[in-house]
């Protein structure tokens, strides 16, 4: 019964997700970041172990930015955890959670059931939202991207406007290095 009510839900044209009441309570929940068109989006942090002060890369701020349909847990797993990783060996870690995602907060409710965002939107209103709060909290100018699936594209696509500079390097897992058919059986 509930999975037919939230495919009805999602057929008829909305965000079937409910969003989280008390995101601040999240574990390495560091604070909430506002874009220009009135989205609150969530900003995870793990920053650098204590010990890691001598390491070259000693709090350089690392954005790992997750893919289409999940959140901080794909760098925040307990047993898997890139981000706890990063830290360890001296990295200041920032996940971002993007506007759609259960912990962001809609300009209204109605924005939030009709769905309408697009990459677009990811890129020009919520990453560099993200990225000017990152750089301004760590004092550089720069950080390190790593996206997976979906993350990966937002950073091709960063990495190539008015933010590319911003960008001291670019990772991604799972993410098509080119968007043309490699050959005619695709």
């Amino acid at each position: 019964m509930i999975v037919r009510a939230l495919l009805l839900a999602v057929l008829l044209g909305g965000c079937a997700a409910v969003p989280l009441r008390d995101v601040e309570a999240l574990p390495r929940f560091a604070e909430r970041v506002r874009t220009d068109d009135g989205w609150s989006l969530a900003l995870f942090r793990v920053p650098p172990a204590p010990g890691t002060e001598g390491l070259a890369w000693h709090g350089t701020p690392v954005l790992l930015v997750h893919g289409t349909a999940v959140n901080r847990y794909n760098y925040m797993t307990e047993g898997s955890d890139l981000a706890a990783f990063l830290s360890a060996r001296g990295f200041d870690v920032w996940v971002p959670e993007l506007r759609g995602d259960r912990s962001s907060v809609a300009p209204s409710p109605a924005v939030w059931r009709g769905g309408s965002w697009s990459m677009d939107d990811f890129v020009e209103r919520d990453l560099p939202a993200v990225m000017d709060r990152v750089l301004e909290a760590t004092g550089r100018r720069q950080l390190w991207w790593l996206g997976h699936s979906l993350g990966g594209i937002l950073g091709y696509g960063m990495a190539q406007g008015p933010r590319s500079g911003q960008i001291a390097g670019l990772v991604t897992i799972g993410s098509p290095g080119a968007f043309v058919h490699p050959n005619a059986m695709a």
